[in-house]
């Protein structure tokens, strides 16, 4: 996953103290793997906020009852059969 830096970024690194025994431990650059994670997250993010749409049943009912009342102060009772419950 991760590549080994080049002469350049050694000589800048932290992970490790220059001119010490560091055998046990290999600096890597996992820039790249990030970047993937951010993109897939960044990708998944936009696809749920497009695509996800949820019935709001409270909001749907509300609706239902406003458009009811105003029916009634027409003076048009109008008898409709509720089928989504």
């Amino acid at each position: 996953m991760g590549a080994k830096l080049s002469e350049a970024e050694m000589q800048i690194q932290t992970c490790t103290i220059l001119g010490h025994d560091n055998s046990y431990l290999e600096v890597k650059d996992y820039s790249s793997y990030l970047y993937f994670l951010t993109a897939y997250m960044g990708s998944l993010i936009v696809l749920f906020a497009a695509c996800f749409q949820t019935e709001m049943h409270r909001t749907n009912a509300d609706r239902k009852a406003n458009d009811k009342c105003a029916e009634e102060e027409e003076g048009n009772t109008v008898v409709k059969k509720d089928t989504s419950l």
